[in-house]
């Protein structure tokens, strides 16, 4: 056996586009929940680039982080969300790419809409998911969001992609 470790391609597939409902409808704390205990967010600031740790990056965040973004989030005189977003995570082009220490590493394609009054952005990634079984649940332990515009002006991001 494989004790849980192999993880079918429609598992994957319905785990990102969960997370991707659960940002959309603003369900950030069911989204969070999605995460492992040990988990890593992160968005280099630099297309290829390959330390999170040496060079700085638009988001590196753990789960502890995650959680702070979430309550900020939540809160109901959040200035950064008033008003609030609406997003739409449009997720594609998903493929199971082997296995890392951190799990089953899913590659997918991701275009992110968001408009809050009364701006607009469109941004799109590739995106790398590393998924494990947890008490037999699939859950996220890692992930990286590489931008294609990185490393042009970007407005500031509240909802993660």
């Amino acid at each position: 056996m494989d004790g849980g470790r192999v993880i079918a391609l429609g598992e994957a597939a319905d785990l990102l586009h969960e997370e991707a409902r659960l940002l959309d409808e603003r369900e950030f704390a069911a989204w969070l929940d999605l995460y492992t205990e040990d988990a890593i967010y992160w968005m280099p600031a630099r297309w290829g680039q390959e330390s999170r740790e040496y060079e700085v990056s638009l988001m590196n965040e753990d789960r502890m982080t995650l959680a702070a973004r979430v309550g900020r989030l939540m809160h109901p005189r959040a200035h950064a969300q008033l008003p609030p977003s609406r997003t739409v995570h449009m997720i594609t082009n998903i493929r199971l790419a082997g296995f890392a220490d951190e799990g089953q590493r899913v590659q997918s394609a991701c275009l992110f809409h968001e408009f809050r009054a009364p701006d607009r952005t469109t941004l799109a990634a590739l995106v790398e998911h590393r998924l494990r079984r947890e008490d037999g649940r699939l859950r996220i332990a890692w992930k990286r969001v590489d931008l294609l515009e990185c490393d042009q002006p970007l407005r500031a991001l509240q909802i993660p992609i």
